[in-house]
């Protein structure tokens, strides 16, 4: 079961907006609302990302595509070390077929 949040969701989103729209330090919107600063440090890189604003990051979209590859592969890497070494031309034949 996954761990409570500590923060109401609609109070970063509030902090996230103060952060973007009025160019004060995140540190400064984070101590007026009384969040931590690294929480809503992380969401305000994150906003920026998938604004746009931060061509160096991955967007939301991007990290959910990243993670859904990362186990694929992770269960292909299980099916080959499962059905031994001649198996992985099946394997290659299998994610052709997905394609």
């Amino acid at each position: 079961m996954p761990r409570a949040r500590k923060y109401p969701e609609e109070l970063i989103e509030r902090g996230v907006r103060l952060a973007l729209e009025s160019g004060r330090p995140v540190a400064a919107v984070a101590r007026d609302l009384g969040v931590g600063h690294e929480v809503l440090r992380k969401r305000v890189r994150q906003a920026e990302a998938d604004g746009g604003l931060r061509p160096d990051l991955p967007t939301t979209e991007e990290r959910e595509e990243i993670k859904k590859l990362r186990k694929e592969n992770s269960d292909l890497d299980w099916w080959i070390a499962a059905t031994g070494p001649c198996s992985e031309i099946q394997v290659t034949a299998l994610t052709e077929s997905r394609r």
